[in-house]
């Protein structure tokens, strides 16, 4: 789960073992609650995969008797399930969860059809289809770079790819148990055994500040630090950051109402995510206040009073029972990932001088995505952001670093043409339909579509995802976090050529994304 870095001041929780699983344990005054912590998230996924630990969570939850105060979660980093209640209430629960678990790995293919229909009930059918994520800009679909296709194939994954996932990833080398008091007699873990996890560290190809739109998405300003800055520095560099910008766009503009900052940890670094949720007609206002707020910070460093109002809302915020509960779910995670950064406690903030915060908040800055909704009312906030030195990016960009003009230029046989390519074609959008003005270009080795002078380019190697509906709309997806989705039907001779040019890809996956008919779904 993303941190807010509300930590309480213990630096260690005290420890034991149960079945082989270690438990983390501290007196937290809130009722006594036991979770069950998998350090197996969304982003160890493969693209493939990512939000088959969802999936997973909702069948043990069908399979458990769970009382008033149970319930489960899934998220980037972990899954977790819980129970709040006497001894023996968490006891049973954890029992019948461990037993869920196991049985997952028996699951057929008719068992998944009601939990798939659940969770689109839950997240919304459009969350199916993938879209540009800034941190698939940074790290294209590895890590937290998948979230832009979380969910993807869950009409399409098969019992036995629920049952491998279980397998690799759901049993006690995963697991830790959390409790907010004393460990009792009794207590039992029968989890299936396995390894210790792995967590791969992505790439970040990223090198300039960028700015990119996401229809639906909210404004998001994301950014990425590394190893050379301590954790405390960068606890008080996101909570300067959020405060300074809450004063600007709250406080200052009303361009929004909430902004709320978070990070994961990403190997030895951190990736950061600060959220406002302005309106698409004050997106322009607000960007404005973060992106002046960002270059203050960045130039001329926050002030003394800022640091010491970022340190008392840490230290006071670490004092909450959720907080001192959500430090040991992570804890958990980390630990069984032996990643090298851990929650940082009150002497980590204590002991930071402004000039590090000052160092964290430049680093953060050099390379951050800024996302703005793709809303006719937030047209002008890309154009304060280009002013701002933030340049236009959709994860499709020319390989040869050519602008939208030279591509055009390149596919309707100006010099240095792309249909100099022996087996080149030019798929016209057909005159009635909306891909009207619109062309496709298949060659060898890329697809270009060209659309009033918005062009974007998918490389054959680096295609990872194809999907196609009952619709017959393709969703293609590349390892650079790129997404284009075509209705191949509306471009003249573009079915056929399309379907040759996919059967090369050497690393797709096709897929099927309504496999399974959703129930009301028409086709």
């Amino acid at each position: 789960m993303p941190s807010t870095d509300a930590r309480d001041t213990a630096a260690s929780p005290r420890r034991t073992a149960i079945d082989g699983v270690p438990v983390l344990w501290e007196d937290v005054r809130t009722d006594p609650g036991a979770y069950l912590v998998l350090a197996v998230g969304y982003r160890d996924a493969s693209p493939a995969e990512v939000g088959l630990s969802h999936l997973v969570e909702h069948l043990v939850m069908r399979r458990v008797d769970a009382p008033p105060g149970a319930n489960a979660s899934s998220g980037p980093d972990e899954t977790v399930f819980w129970a709040t209640g006497s001894a023996r209430v968490r006891a049973d629960f954890l029992t019948s969860v461990c037993e869920a678990l196991e049985h997952v790995r028996t699951i057929d293919d008719e068992s998944l059809d009601t939990e798939r229909r659940t969770i689109v009930a839950e997240i919304g059918r459009e969350r199916l289809w993938g879209t540009h994520e800034p941190f698939s800009l940074r790290f294209g679909l590895r890590d937290l770079g998948v979230l832009g296709v979380n969910h993807g194939r869950l009409l399409d994954w098969t019992a036995a790819e629920v049952r491998s996932f279980a397998e690799r990833h759901l049993h006690a080398g995963a697991a830790t148990l959390v409790l907010t008091d004393e460990p009792w007699d009794g207590l039992r873990l029968p989890l299936p055994s396995g390894p210790a996890p792995v967590r791969d560290v992505p790439q970040d190809s990223l090198e300039r500040r960028a700015v990119h739109r996401v229809p639906g998405a909210p404004l998001v300003w994301t950014a990425a630090t590394g190893a050379e800055h301590s954790s405390g520095a960068t606890a008080l560099a996101r909570a300067v950051l959020e405060r300074a910008v809450y004063a600007a766009a709250r406080t200052r503009d009303g361009s929004a109402y909430a902004v709320q900052a978070s990070r994961w940890f990403v190997g030895p670094g951190e990736a950061w995510h600060l959220e406002l949720d302005a309106p698409p007609h004050a997106c322009a206002t607000a960007v404005r206040a973060v992106l002046e707020t960002v270059d203050r910070l960045t130039v001329e460093g926050p002030t003394p009073d800022e640091l010491r109002s970022a340190r008392e809302v840490i230290l006071a915020e670490s004092q909450h029972s959720a907080a001192r509960i959500g430090r040991l779910i992570e804890r958990a995670t980390l630990e069984r990932l032996s990643s090298p950064r851990l929650p940082v406690t009150a002497d980590d903030v204590a002991r930071v001088e402004l000039d590090e915060v000052h160092a964290a908040l430049r680093a953060a800055s050099s390379t951050a995505v800024l996302t703005v909704p793709a809303d006719p009312q937030a047209d002008d906030a890309v154009e304060i952001a280009e002013k701002g030195g933030y340049a236009w990016t959709t994860g499709c960009e020319d390989p040869e670093g050519r602008s939208p003009k030279e591509v055009v230029d390149a596919a309707f046989d100006v010099p240095g043409t792309l249909r100099g390519r022996a087996t080149s074609t030019v798929h016209s959008g057909k005159l009635f339909s909306p891909a009207r003005g619109a062309t496709v270009v298949v060659c060898d080795d890329r697809l270009v579509l060209i659309d009033h002078g918005f062009t974007a380019t998918l490389l054959l190697d680096e295609l990872e995802l194809v999907g196609r509906d009952s619709d017959d709309d393709i969703e293609l997806v590349t390892s650079r976090g790129g997404v284009v989705v075509l209705h191949p039907a509306h471009y003249r001779g573009l079915p056929k050529a399309l379907d040759a040019w996919v059967e090369r890809a050497p690393h797709a996956h096709v897929y099927d994304k309504t496999r399974v008919a959703l129930l009301g779904a028409e086709g």
